[in-house]
């Protein structure tokens, strides 16, 4: 039998899985922040809230934890676990990119 027909009978996600077996955990661990940063849980419209403020980060953040970091009077480093993702700016109280 050819080589291409071998291959054939047997089917690539087969071959795959058999010479890479990977396992991941069931859960991913909470990331844990530095306890001089600020930590706000991002909401399920992918907001948190600041300052009675209501600010969007991203909807794929939703039900996770960020961290804020203040680096100038108005203006705050915002983390996902080692992620920079922007400032928060709180005199227009949005963000700003990185």
């Amino acid at each position: 039998m050819k080589d291409r027909m071998k291959l054939w009978i047997r089917s690539p996600l087969l071959l795959f899985i058999s010479h890479h077996p990977r396992t991941f955990p069931k859960k991913i661990p909470a990331v844990d922040y530095d306890s001089s940063a600020t930590v706000r849980f991002v909401r399920t419209n992918g907001e948190i809230k600041w300052k009675s403020n209501k600010i969007y980060l991203s909807g794929a953040l939703i039900g996770q934890y960020v961290a804020l970091t203040q680096t100038d009077n108005y203006l705050w480093k915002v983390n996902y676990s080692f992620y920079p993702l922007g400032f928060l700016d709180e005199v227009i109280m949005r963000m700003r990119k990185y």
